[in-house]
C-alpha cells in the first residue's frame, strides 16, 4: 500500500467491520479540522473557546487532535461559539 486511499481501500476489503471505523474517523476528522481552522482564523485559543462555549479546554483540545468524538450537542455549541452552524452534505469517497 502506497496511499492513504490504498489502506482505506484495503480495510473495506478484508473488515467491513473496521472499514466503518475508518469511515467515521475521516468524517469527523473534517469537523475536527474545521473547528481548528476556524478558531485559527479568528485568532482565538482554546482556552477563549472554551470561555465561549462553555465546553472545557481539554475537550477542545481532545476534539481537534482527534482522539475523542463529541456528541452532536457539543459540536453545535463550539461552532456556535466560532459564528458558524452544522450542515450536512452528500457523503464523498
Amino acid at each position: 500500500m502506497t496511499s492513504w486511499e490504498d489502506y482505506k481501500n484495503h480495510v473495506r476489503e478484508t473488515n467491513p467491520e473496521a472499514a466503518e471505523i475508518v469511515d467515521e474517523a475521516v468524517g469527523f476528522a473534517g469537523v475536527a479540522g474545521a473547528i481548528t481552522v476556524k478558531r485559527h482564523e479568528m485568532n482565538l485559543s482554546v482556552e477563549e473557546l472554551s470561555e465561549r462555549c462553555g465546553v472545557s479546554a481539554s475537550t477542545i483540545h481532545r476534539i481537534e487532535n482527534c482522539t475523542v468524538t463529541p456528541n452532536v450537542g457539543t459540536v453545535i455549541r463550539i461552532l456556535k461559539a466560532l459564528g458558524c452552524r452544522l450542515s450536512v452534505e452528500p457523503w464523498e469517497e
